[in-house]
């Protein structure tokens, strides 16, 4: 399982607390789930309880690894969301 933020939220949270402009902190994601099929397992990516509880299930009945990306969006830092 990996954590997939595509920016650096919690930085960018304590900028804005500071009245600083949000610099530096955004980057492009990375497909993990695309690496790990390219690497001969299985993928996935989720952005809900549901969808991690059904890759957890693909997961655990597969024949070979699973890597499971889980995108945090940045307001899930500041309950935003």
């Amino acid at each position: 399982m990996v954590f997939v933020d595509a920016s650096l939220a919690l930085i960018e949270l304590k900028q804005r607390g500071s009245g600083l402009a949000n610099v530096g902190v955004d980057f492009g994601e990375t497909d993990f789930a695309a690496l790990a099929r390219a690497f001969g397992g299985a993928g996935a990516v989720c952005e809900t309880r549901a969808e991690l509880a059904a890759a957890m299930a693909r997961a655990l009945a597969a024949q070979t690894f699973t890597v499971i990306a889980c995108r945090i969006p940045r307001q899930s830092y500041d309950g935003r969301l």
